[in-house]
């Protein structure tokens, strides 16, 4: 017959996240908790894969794109990203880390609007989940208040401005 045999093990994940979200202590969502999200009515995105039971992770689905999740309650949080801009915040909130991240096979088209969006819109799903403190868009160092988020990212998914105030940032060079 023939087959090959695929480990059930998740890319790992990087540095290359894209978004972090930052939940309180102990409110870390499992992925219990993301897949009845996913299975709302109306909800823009699918559990493709559960990995196996002690791995925090998910594969998603949005808008045809595989995006992973990590850092899932029970397993060990992921470190939070670093400080930079602070968006509708005082301060960074100290908080535990779920990322999401494109899959293996669009880790080389992570910066593409499709992609962008995708992790976007799925990251405005998440960001119903009780806890939330906060959200990083990782590659411009971006900490956004949930409310910002929500704001900036729904409007930008409705058809209106890109959200430039958020996913990207300016630093001083020397």
């Amino acid at each position: 017959m023939g087959g090959t045999i695929v480990a059930d093990l998740p890319a790992p994940p990087s540095a290359d996240a894209v978004l972090s979200l930052i939940f309180a202590e102990g409110q870390r969502p499992d992925k219990l908790g993301v897949a009845a999200l996913a299975a709302r009515t109306g909800a823009g995105f699918t559990v493709t894969h559960y990995g196996a039971r002690d791995q925090g992770w998910l594969e998603l689905l949005v808008r045809g794109m595989v995006i992973d999740c990590h850092g899932l309650a029970p397993e060990a949080p992921l470190p939070s990203p670093a400080h930079g801009v602070l968006l509708g915040l005082d301060a960074a909130p100290a908080g535990v880390a779920i990322t999401l991240q494109p899959g293996p096979h669009l880790a080389e088209a992570a910066a593409m609007l499709p992609v962008v969006r995708a992790v976007v819109l799925l990251g405005l799903e998440l960001a119903a989940l009780p806890g939330l403190l906060a959200l990083c868009w990782n590659p411009a160092a971006c900490w956004m208040a949930p409310d910002w988020f929500r704001k900036v990212a729904g409007d930008w998914l409705g058809g209106g401005p890109f959200p430039a105030l958020g996913l990207t940032s300016l630093h001083r060079g020397g």
